[in-house]
C-alpha cells in the first residue's frame, strides 16, 4: 500500500510540475529571438512590439490546432495572406485550409517558424506569398530569393513530393516602400529560381493585379498594399485551377459549367438552367403530376465503399420552398448510396454543409442530385463543392 501511495504522490507531482513546464517553453519558443545570432536565412527580421506580440499570440494558438490542421493545404505568409481570415473554403470551396499569414512578417521570419507552423502540420501542400515586408526593410530582392529557397530546400527535405504553389509577389507602390521596380526583380528572381523545380506550381499574381505602371489599383488594393474582398476573389479564382490540377481540393464536381450538369425533365414537368455569373439557376416553368418532376444531376463520379465526404453549396430562392440534395447511383434503380437531406431555402443566400458516408456505390457512376420539387419558380445555387474527408 506504502509503494502505491509513494508511486501517486510522485504522479501527482509530476502531473502538477510538469505540464506547468511544458508551457513554460511552449510559451519561451514563441518569442521572437533577441538578436539575429544562430537564425537561419539573411535580411531582416521584424521585432516591433506589435509585431512580437502578434507573432507569439498566432503561433500559441496554432500549437492548440496542429491536430485539427494535420493534412490540410497549408497558406503561408504575411498580412495578405492573414487577411482571408480562418474560412478559405468560402472562396475556395473543397479545400481543407489552414491559415498561417502574419500581417508584418518577413521571408526570414517565415523560415524561422516553418517547421512548427508548417511541417508539423504533414501538410497536403503549402501555398507561398511573401516578401512585401522585406522591401519596407530593405531588404535586397536576392535575399528574398534566398530565403525562398531556403524555406523550399526544408520544405523538400521534409517531403520530396509535397505539391508547394508559389505566388508572385503582389504589386503595390513606391509610396508604401515597395517601388514596381523593385517587385519585378525580386518575380523574376523567383521564376529563375523554380524554373526547373517540378515540385512548385508559379502562379503570376503580379501580372494579375498591376496596372499600366507595375502598381496595385485602387479598386482592388485600397490602401495601395492589401486586397480588398475583390482583389481576394481574383486570387481565389487564379488558384482554384492550379488547386484542381494538383488535385488539392477533393472537388469532384464544379458548379460554373453546365458541361458538367444533366437536367431532367418528368412527365409533364418543364424548367430551364442556365448559368449567371458564379450561380446556377434553375427554374421551374411548368409543374409536373408527379413529386419531383424537375431534377439536376452531376454525374460520373466516383465515390468509395465506405468512405465519408463533404458536400457544400450555397443556394437560395425568390420564394420560401425545399429543395432536396440527394446522393444515387447513376442507372436503375438509381438508389441512394448515403444522401438524403431536405433543404429549406430563403431569399438571402445561405451556404449549406451534410456529411455523409457513402454505401453500395458504383464505381465512376454515381451522382449528386438537386430535387427542385412541385414548386414553380428559381433555384440558384453555387459553390458546389464534394470532397472526400481524411
Amino acid at each position: 500500500m506504502r509503494k502505491l501511495f509513494t508511486i501517486g504522490c510522485l504522479l501527482l507531482a509530476s502531473a502538477c510540475v510538469f505540464p506547468s513546464s511544458v508551457a513554460q517553453e511552449s510559451a519561451k519558443s514563441f518569442d521572437i529571438p533577441v538578436t539575429d545570432e544562430k537564425i537561419p536565412g539573411v535580411g531582416p527580421i521584424r521585432r516591433y512590439d506589435w509585431f512580437a506580440e502578434l507573432w507569439k499570440t498566432k503561433r500559441s494558438e496554432w500549437a492548440e490546432r496542429v491536430a485539427l490542421d494535420k493534412g490540410a493545404v497549408v497558406f503561408l505568409g504575411d498580412s495578405i495572406t492573414q487577411g482571408w481570415g480562418n474560412d478559405l473554403n468560402s472562396m475556395l470551396p473543397g479545400l481543407k485550409a489552414a491559415n498561417r499569414g502574419i500581417s508584418g512578417d518577413t521571408t526570414r521570419g517565415m523560415l524561422l517558424r516553418l517547421s512548427d507552423d508548417v511541417i508539423k502540420l504533414e501538410p497536403k501542400a503549402v501555398v507561398m506569398l511573401m516578401g512585401t515586408n522585406d522591401l519596407e526593410e530593405k531588404a535586397s530582392p536576392e535575399q528574398v530569393r534566398d530565403n525562398v529557397k531556403s524555406i523550399l530546400e526544408e520544405l523538400k527535405k521534409h517531403n520530396s513530393k509535397l505539391p508547394i504553389v508559389l505566388c508572385k509577389v503582389f504589386p503595390s507602390s513606391e509610396s508604401k516602400a515597395r517601388p514596381a521596380e523593385k517587385i519585378k526583380q525580386i518575380n523574376a528572381l523567383l521564376t529563375e529560381l523554380v524554373a526547373s523545380n517540378s515540385q512548385v506550381t508559379l502562379v503570376d499574381t503580379w501580372t494579375l493585379f498591376a496596372d499600366e505602371k507595375g502598381d496595385a489599383k485602387l479598386v482592388e488594393f485600397p490602401d495601395l498594399l492589401h486586397p480588398n474582398k475583390a482583389g481576394y476573389l481574383k486570387w481565389a479564382k487564379a488558384l482554384q485551377p492550379v488547386l484542381n490540377k494538383l488535385e488539392l481540393t477533393n472537388l469532384l464536381k464544379q458548379s460554373n459549367s453546365l458541361d458538367s450538369w444533366n437536367f431532367e425533365e418528368h412527365f409533364d414537368g418543364k424548367g430551364t438552367i442556365k448559368i449567371d455569373g458564379d450561380q446556377v439557376v434553375f427554374q421551374t416553368t411548368k409543374q409536373g403530376s408527379e413529386n419531383w418532376h424537375v431534377q439536376t444531376y452531376q454525374t460520373g463520379l466516383d465515390l468509395q465503399n465506405g468512405a465519408t465526404y463533404e458536400i457544400s453549396f450555397q443556394a437560395e430562392s425568390p420564394e420560401a420552398r425545399k429543395i432536396i440534395v440527394t446522393a444515387s447511383i447513376n442507372e436503375e434503380d438509381w438508389h441512394g448510396i448515403g444522401l438524403y437531406e431536405e433543404v429549406y431555402l430563403s431569399k438571402k443566400k445561405q451556404e449549406y454543409k451534410f456529411t455523409f458516408t457513402a454505401s453500395e456505390v458504383k464505381p465512376n457512376n454515381n451522382r449528386l442530385g438537386f430535387m427542385l420539387g412541385d414548386d414553380s419558380g428559381t433555384v440558384a445555387v453555387s459553390a458546389v463543392a464534394l470532397r472526400k474527408l481524411d
